[in-house]
């Protein structure tokens, strides 16, 4: 199967959104400023908030020069501390009558939007079609708990604004945290983060239950050295076969244990990177868990959780 690359933005309709919320990790400022607001602000959307890992940001505004909004003014920017690193990619865009949800691994950075190779999806919400109105509810529900933290004119913009001018978002369906929602008659999708006692690699567990595992695909730039969560997938599926894609510029589990069950590539060595335009200039930075059964059912995580201890949640504290 043939994956055209392509940028998301493209996904923003003019005239169909007034606000949005975007979380990130990493943060460039003249990649966001000329690329990011210019197409907000040629789309209608006035309201933009960006939500970054406090950490980075400290680094970030230690190194400033005064030059930064420089070019574009008008977004607030708010650092978001939590005990491990805050890591999510999620863009929130909020109209009158619709919404749209995009969820993946790039970074609001010049490579996560570029170069980089990375995995996106898109869900769009609309009043009269509201079939992804679940999916909508669970990640406006995540969203919500990091901006109630969120004070000053950045904590008005994200809560109360987007609130009056998308009423809709009252209305949405209440869901139980984690749990898998219908969005047609053969899928099923959940929005999954680490949290305080529920990590992800309990919530995919949950999830796929008494199914056997017969073919898992881990696909990231970022392993354990030891490949601790590796080792944990292995147990927790023993008659899988585990293939692994590796990024040889990302972190290698040079160090795991040595099993017949585990079978390596490297992404750049794979017909599929060089199917979707991919180069050796360019960087593996998506991140992918599949898993398949001996009936043919597959689940597939993707979004920014690496293969490792703290991506998944399988550090005892200090998880993303």
């Amino acid at each position: 199967m043939a994956i055209k690359r392509d940028n998301i933005l493209t996904l923003i309709g003019s005239g169909r959104y007034h606000s949005c919320i975007l979380t990130t990790f990493s943060f460039d400022f003249y990649f966001f400023e000329m690329k990011v607001m210019k197409w907000l602000r040629s789309c209608g959307v006035r309201n933009v908030n960006v939500l970054i890992d406090g950490y980075f940001y400290s680094e970030l505004m230690a190194q400033a020069t005064g030059e930064e909004m420089k070019f574009s003014t008008g977004y607030s920017l708010y650092p978001i501390f939590e005990s491990g690193i805050f890591h999510p990619k999620i863009w929130l865009l909020f109209g009158e009558h619709e919404g749209l949800m995009i969820v993946g691994s790039g970074n609001l950075t010049n490579s996560g939007n570029g170069s980089n190779d990375e995995i996106w999806g898109s869900f769009h919400f609309d009043i009269k079609q509201p079939s992804h109105g679940p999916i909508f509810s669970a990640a406006w529900e995540y969203i919500s708990k990091l901006c109630s933290s969120v004070k000053g004119i950045t904590g008005d913009k994200t809560t109360r604004w987007i609130g009056e001018h998308s009423q809709w978002l009252a209305e949405l369906p209440k869901n139980n945290p984690f749990e898998l929602l219908n969005i047609s008659e053969d899928e099923q999708i959940a929005l999954l983060y680490n949290s305080e006692g529920n990590n992800i690699w309990q919530q995919i567990q949950a999830i796929i239950g008494t199914e056997k595992i017969v073919e898992i695909t881990a696909v990231s730039p970022y392993y354990d050295t030891q490949g601790k969560a590796l080792e944990q997938i292995k147990t927790a599926y023993p008659d899988a076969e585990i293939n692994i894609v590796i990024d040889e510029s990302g972190a290698i589990p040079v160090a795991v244990k040595p099993d017949k069950r585990y079978s390596f590539y490297d992404w750049n060595e794979m017909e599929l990177c060089r199917s979707i335009g991919a180069n050796q200039r360019s960087k593996l930075h998506a991140k992918i868990v599949h898993f398949r059964t001996n009936k043919g059912i597959e689940f597939c995580l993707f979004g920014s959780a690496n293969v490792t201890a703290a991506g998944l949640g399988i550090n005892n504290s200090a998880n993303n």
